[in-house]
């Protein structure tokens, strides 16, 4: 566990975490002694960001509470939907915490677990601090934004591939269920587009809102956002 009583122990300067958490007052700025901003100035390591509460968190062990609940969101955003970048990973996060419904206290956990630091921040994948050379490890492939974006429906989302492959392209609402598929099949290497009509696999226009595209294919995957409005 780091606590305001071990922080100084940690001396990953070339291997800063983002750092999230239930517990209480973790990310209480007023507080001089905030682990947050510990953990953020530790000039040996520590955090190069933190997702904490600025008061209370709340949990009913031996089940799981409202703030347990949150986690969970959050860590389908980064690691089911590969939403990697941590300011828009956060705010989908809390878009499906709510859209879920139904809990006490949701509201106040919503609030009071805030994000500090750079929320253009990426998650790198593929690197696991061992790499050769001075590039950031292998080539991903990339997807653009929706063109236009916000769309009243039909859009066009470009990507571009290091390599060829069997690639499939999904949409995702918010409680991370699949809409539609864009794409299910082989794509050539380099710049390309798709096409997308707005519509669901049954063909029924989709609601306004806003949703994860989903590329994955070989071994990888990427996210684009795109927000409907009828």
């Amino acid at each position: 566990m780091i606590s305001a009583g071990n922080y100084t122990s940690l001396t990953n300067i070339d291997r800063l975490p983002v750092m999230s958490s239930i517990a209480c007052l973790a990310g209480r700025l007023s507080n001089i002694a905030c682990i947050a901003e510990r953990l953020m100035f530790w000039p040996s390591g520590g955090a190069v960001a933190v997702m904490f509460n600025s008061n209370n968190g709340f949990g009913t062990p031996p089940s799981m509470g409202p703030s347990e609940h949150l986690e969970v969101h959050m860590s389908n955003q980064l690691w089911t939907y590969h939403q990697n970048e941590i300011g828009v990973m956060h705010g989908l996060a809390k878009d499906a915490f709510r859209a879920a419904g139904g809990m006490s206290l949701q509201n106040w956990v919503l609030q009071e677990h805030n994000l500090l630091g750079d929320p253009a921040l990426m998650f790198v994948a593929g690197q696991t601090g061992i790499e050769e050379g001075e590039g950031l490890g292998p080539i991903q492939p990339h997807l653009s934004a929706p063109a236009p974006n916000p769309s009243a429906g039909s859009c066009v989302i470009g990507y571009n591939l290091p390599a060829s492959g069997s690639f499939t392209v999904t949409v995702y609402d918010l409680m991370g269920r699949s809409v539609g598929t864009i794409h299910d099949g082989i794509l050539p290497a380099g710049n390309g587009s798709l096409a997308f009509d707005g519509r669901d696999n049954s063909g029924a226009a989709l609601p306004s809102g806003c949703y994860s595209v989903v590329m994955t294919g070989t071994g990888t995957s990427v996210t684009t956002r795109l927000m409907i409005t009828r």
